[in-house]
């Protein structure tokens, strides 16, 4: 039987940039080839999954994916979100991504080509993290044992005296299981880099039950993968209208786990901004109407740029002033990052710039394909953009115009601020994380903790996303 699971020699990226997760590629090569060498073993020795179809598949782990016909990648990430479009990964290729997160991560893709002719059936990027002092989402060390309980005084501000205790507790658990042999520094985590979205691309032509197969070949490839670096498995930031994907994760042993609430609001049929407005109780619609008109009773123009290079100085240094206000736990955006998503994301990639005369007050940087998603903002704090309502209208509003235009379905607002967003017509939806361990000791030691983290922080979360009391009842649909 010929190796299932060959391993493809990358050439540098065509892009032309630096590959900065390539300085260590002659060992990941060495590490792919005795991994894969045992996935060709589990396929052989199990005859019911080779008359299965898995036979009709190849599985390969890429750097990059210059050298796949562009058409193929396009045509199986076309059901998928922005964050698994062609010109996202392009975009991500381009970046040095440990940088952007703050440690030393390995971005690559776990490929499922068909046998016979080579075409593309499947794409699921992931991140290697071996550096726990990275952005604190993709950080297991940070997310579940360091950094939570700050989030959580700031989310349930009556709690925090609470929080200090657990902190303790918390902390001396962590020392008690790394004194066991416990690792909680590195995970291989499943997700689109720079988003909070995993998952696998899988071409909308194939069946099913073929779907299926190819989910296992993934998620095999990836097991063994854990098997080697001696690391956890995580799909993150998967949604709860992904059900065959969670359903398959958890038949693969794989732990599922609440991650966090984003937001959201329904857009699919929304033709004016008076029908939005008729989601909302009168004293809802006062407070919006007040805030929509708030920009040009104080002389503020709001304009769309697609080409970010003309105002990436001002868009970093607006970006830089909001998120260093909460903190160093971010991505780090230099101009160079705004200059490229806006080349390689065109026409998808739009900045929305709020102007006082010729003065920046701020930015909304959304992405669109299928939802519209608001990525990231940055503003003034100054008193002209407070009563002019500068980011409730890069926030919503100005997206919400956008929606009017393009057929999406959802405008995404991310984590975090619930009542702010609630009160403006997004519903919250539950995103999971499915973690699998490779060694007895993490599932012993580890498992039950994050299962009672898990618990905990949904119970805290869903106090903040409760639904709005603004909004009419029959406007509420939260699939959280």
């Amino acid at each position: 039987m010929t190796n299932p699971l060959p391993i493809k020699w990358q050439v540098p990226s065509r892009s032309g940039s630096t590959q900065p997760n390539s300085g260590k590629r002659q060992e990941t090569d060495i590490r792919n080839h005795e991994v894969l060498d045992k996935g060709v073993l589990l396929l052989k020795d199990n005859p019911k999954e080779q008359n299965g179809g898995f036979e009709n598949y190849e599985t390969t782990i890429e750097e990059s994916l210059f050298g796949y016909p562009e058409r193929q990648i396009e045509s199986v990430s076309s059901n998928a979100s922005i964050f698994f479009d062609l010109r996202w990964f392009r975009f991500l290729e381009s970046l040095d991504l440990s940088h952007v997160v703050g440690g030393d991560v390995t971005f690559r893709y776990v490929v499922v080509t068909y046998r016979g002719n080579g075409q593309l059936a499947a794409i699921c990027p992931f991140l290697v993290c071996r550096n726990p002092n990275i952005y604190f989402l993709y950080s297991m060390d940070k997310y579940f044992f360091l950094n939570w309980a700050e989030e959580a005084s700031r989310v349930d501000p009556e709690g925090a005296g609470r929080y200090r205790i657990l902190v303790w507790l918390t902390r001396l658990y962590r020392a008690l299981i790394q004194a066991a042999g416990v690792r909680t520094d590195g995970w291989i985590l499943a997700v689109s880099p720079l988003s909070h979205r995993g998952g696998i691309a899988i071409d909308p032509s194939i069946s099913s039950g073929q779907s299926r197969k190819i989910t296992h070949l993934v998620v095999e490839r990836l097991k063994e993968q854990g098997r080697q670096e001696t690391m956890p498995v995580c799909f993150f930031g998967i949604e709860e209208r992904q059900s065959q994907l969670r359903s398959s994760l958890c038949e693969e042993d794989f732990q599922e786990l609440f991650l966090v609430y984003d937001h959201a609001i329904p857009v699919s049929n929304l033709e004016t901004m008076d029908e939005y407005l008729q989601r909302f109780r009168s004293s809802g619609r006062r407070l919006l109407r007040k805030e929509m008109t708030a920009p040009s009773d104080n002389g503020i123009r709001f304009e769309s740029v697609h080409d970010l290079s003309l105002y990436r100085s001002e868009i970093a240094e607006c970006y830089a002033r909001t998120y260093n206000r909460y903190g160093s736990e971010h991505f780090h955006h230099c101009e160079m990052f705004w200059d490229k998503l806006g080349r390689y994301l065109y026409p998808n990639a739009e900045a929305v710039i709020a102007f006082e005369q010729d003065r920046v007050l701020g930015f909304s940087l959304l992405l669109g394909k299928k939802d519209l998603w608001f990525y990231r903002v940055g503003r003034c704090y100054d008193a002209v953009s407070k009563r002019a309502a500068v980011y409730f209208n890069l926030a919503f509003y100005e997206p919400l115009k956008r929606a009017r235009v393009q057929s999406y379905g959802k405008i995404w607002l991310g984590a975090g601020a619930s009542e702010t967003k609630g009160r403006r017509g997004g519903i919250s939806h539950a995103l999971y994380s499915h973690v699998w361990f490779p060694r007895k000791r993490e599932r012993l030691l580890l498992l039950p903790y994050l299962e009672n983290f898990s618990k905990i922080s949904r119970t805290t979360q869903s106090k903040a996303s409760c639904p709005s009391s603004y909004l009419h009842q029959d406007q509420i649909v939260s699939d959280g």
